[in-house]
């Protein structure tokens, strides 16, 4: 399983897919994505705060894309969560983008540049690959946007996700 998902996530990094841009609606997507790691949260004991919206987030993006860039950081979130511990996911727009803001209340990076985990096979995770947030870095550049890592000022990591915003729908 390991192997599979090591070179899955190399044919990623090394072979990319056209992204499909389209309009889509970013509360369902983080809400199917809130169903998919639910059974990991409640094992971990672990909340998700997702932001709620009455009125649709509409991104013209690659929706697919950005489900697995998603994925990939509220993964890295969880697994570095501690029992009983949160994630919080924030929106805000800011100088014609939409930041997706995920916080985690981790032990952080441990002093290391964080940086250094967006590189292709460099991981703080024993098990993982050191492939995810380099794969979902190079997503959001074709996307014409943004992955950035630094600490969450409550403690913890915080990872910044910046996309080109369409602004309101009238």
């Amino acid at each position: 399983d390991r192997l599979n998902t090591f070179i899955e996530d190399f044919l990623d990094f090394a072979r990319p897919r056209e992204p499909e841009i389209r309009e889509f609606d970013l509360v369902p997507l983080l809400g199917d994505l809130r169903g998919m790691l639910q059974p990991k949260l409640a094992a971990a004991g672990i909340t998700l705060d997702l932001p709620t919206a009455s009125n649709p987030i509409t991104l013209r993006s690659d929706p697919a894309g950005m489900r697995q860039v998603l994925l990939n950081v509220l993964l890295n979130a969880l697994e570095a969560s501690p029992p009983g511990g949160a994630i919080g996911v924030t929106l805000a727009r800011e100088g014609g983008f939409l930041e997706i803001i995920v916080d985690d209340a981790g032990p952080g990076f441990g002093g290391r540049d964080p940086e250094e985990l967006v590189r292709p096979f460099v991981t703080g995770k024993t098990r993982g690959t050191g492939l995810g947030l380099a794969v979902s870095r190079q997503i959001m550049e074709r996307l014409g946007g943004s992955l950035t890592l630094g600490p969450n000022p409550g403690g913890g990591a915080r990872c910044t996700l910046r996309l080109p915003d369409p602004g309101p729908r009238p």
